[in-house]
């Protein structure tokens, strides 16, 4: 007997599966049909400090006017919605632009550190079957201070990704060591495309943990803009700018929603929220 979840659910359809099958990727239909997808660049973003990713990311999506074609379910993602202008969402989505030369990536709903490389998993899996062709992921760079001094760093696995890096290396010096680690979901996401042949490039800056950051996030926008040689990830952020403020209150009133709302072991643990 076919088991359920194989099965069609309401109008998603399973895609992808982790290993440990506690992660699912499900194609959302009909739109699976209507977007045929031509080795897009991928651009993912993650609740992190400043939740610079998941801003980037929404931005993009509604600026764009790009369409939801996949879902991703997991045990290791806090249960929830996103209700946001009227409507309910998956917490976490994958969207594409009309032509199929951009996917965007987004979970806007604490990660369980313990599920990292089952959600990894499925994203791969994922990208290798629709042949991504690039990964950009956008995040910030925790500081205890308000930062005043706000520049990007470009991380690269290879000079030959389609940005380029000549102005990045006194930059990075400012924020990193000549070795450092990169955990969390990102360093996990970073590590997978690695293991896997396809290039990733990594774009960060700093913020704080605890106040939404969309001067951040615009930032982020525009040096992908800049470095980038790709038309598709010239993005841009005038609307964003404009709308800072507001967009602030929105999302730190989002934060206490969720935080108000999390499991005791996250509240215990509030770096794995956003990591």
């Amino acid at each position: 007997m076919q088991n359920l979840s194989e099965k069609m659910v309401d109008k998603h359809i399973v895609d992808f599966r982790s290993k440990d099958s506690k992660t699912i990727i499900y194609s959302v239909d009909p739109i699976k049909n209507q977007i045929k997808l031509n080795n897009p660049v991928l651009i993912v973003g993650f609740p992190s400090s400043g939740l610079l990713g998941t801003i980037c990311i929404n931005y993009i999506v509604d600026k764009l006017k790009m369409k939801q074609i996949s879902c991703v379910d997991s045990e290791y993602i806090v249960p929830g919605v996103i209700y946001f202008r009227g409507l309910l969402k998956h917490s976490f989505r994958i969207y594409a632009n009309d032509d199929g030369t951009l996917c965007a990536l987004i979970c806007e709903s604490p990660i369980f550190l313990k599920g990292i490389h089952s959600i990894t998993d499925s994203v791969i899996q994922w990208c290798n079957e629709k042949k991504i062709a690039d990964v950009v992921v956008l995040g910030g760079i925790e500081t205890i201070h308000n930062p005043t001094k706000r520049e990007t760093i470009i991380l690269s696995s290879s000079k030959g990704n389609g940005f380029n890096l000549d102005s990045n290396e006194n930059g990075v010096a400012d924020f990193l060591e000549p070795s450092s680690f990169i955990g969390g979901i990102y360093g996990g996401i970073i590590s997978s495309c690695l293991s896997h042949n396809i290039p990733c490039t990594a774009l960060f800056t700093t913020t704080t943990i605890s106040i939404p950051d969309p001067e951040g996030a615009a930032l982020l926008i525009e040096a992908m803009a800049k470095t980038s040689n790709k038309e598709v990830l010239k993005i841009n952020t005038d609307d964003l700018r404009k709308e800072s403020e507001n967009l602030r209150k929105i999302l730190q009133d989002f934060v206490k929603s969720l935080k108000e709302q999390l499991p005791k072991e996250l509240k215990e643990s509030e770096a794995s929220i956003y990591t």
